[in-house]
C-alpha cells in the first residue's frame, strides 16, 4: 500500500521596520494597522525537495537558491509525489506595539507540518506539528 507522506516547511522571516511596500507577488507580507487577516499563498516561495536531504541551516546558509519558484495560483497545486516542499514569504510588521498572530493551514491532513521564524539569519523559534507526531 502507497503511504502518503507529506512534509511542508515553512520559513518565515520576520522584519520590523517602519517602510514597506507590498507588492503582488513579491514574497513579502506586510502587517499593517487595521488589516485583520493576510494570505500568504500568493506571497510565498515554493522549494521542491525530491528526496527530503536539504536541512534547514543549508537554505539559511544559501543552499539551492536557484531552485525557489513562485506560483499565480491563489492555493498551489503540487500534485501527489512524495518530495519536501519548503515554502518561505518575509513578514514585515508595520504595528506600532506587540502583536500576535495566528498561522493558519487550511489543510488538516499534513503527516509532518516544520514552522521556522528566521530573524537575522538565525532561528528564532521553531514548531513541529502533524498527523505523524505523537500526540502529547
Amino acid at each position: 500500500m502507497l503511504q502518503r507522506l507529506t512534509r511542508l516547511i515553512c520559513l518565515l522571516s520576520l522584519f520590523w521596520g517602519s517602510n514597506a511596500a507590498l507588492a503582488e507577488n513579491t514574497g513579502r507580507v506586510v502587517l499593517e494597522t487595521g488589516t485583520g487577516m493576510y494570505t500568504l499563498s500568493g506571497q510565498m516561495e515554493i522549494l521542491k525537495d525530491p528526496d527530503g536531504d536539504f536541512r534547514i541551516n543549508q537554505l539559511l546558509a544559501g543552499a539551492h537558491a536557484d531552485q525557489w519558484f513562485r506560483t499565480n495560483e491563489a492555493v498551489p497545486n503540487l500534485g501527489y509525489n512524495k518530495s519536501i516542499f519548503w515554502f518561505r514569504t518575509t513578514v514585515r510588521n508595520l504595528h506600532s506595539s506587540k502583536t500576535s498572530w495566528l498561522l493558519s493551514i487550511d489543510y488538516p491532513m499534513h503527516d509532518y507540518l516544520d514552522i521556522y521564524l528566521v530573524q537575522q539569519g538565525k532561528i528564532d523559534k521553531a514548531y513541529h506539528v502533524g498527523d505523524k507526531l505523537p500526540h502529547s
